[in-house]
């Protein structure tokens, strides 16, 4: 019983592993708006890969210029 849960683990495991993560926000928007058109268009012509997001605490204060 052990082994067979072993196994199902492992598979489990390696599986999750190979999960490819694809999500866009353009997927939430009816395809007649207009705006689908847009989103389309500046992905097909000006992707460039991926986008960053930086998260702070609020504490940070871009305004200054520091060394």
């Amino acid at each position: 019983m052990v082994a067979i849960y072993l196994t199902v683990s492992s598979a489990s495991a390696y599986a999750v592993s190979l999960l490819k993560i694809d999500f866009k926000t353009s997927y939430f928007i009816s395809s007649d708006a207009n705006i689908k058109d847009y989103l389309d268009k500046r992905d097909l012509y000006y992707n460039i890969g991926e986008t960053i997001t930086i998260y702070t605490d609020g504490t940070l204060d871009l305004r200054q210029e520091k060394v």
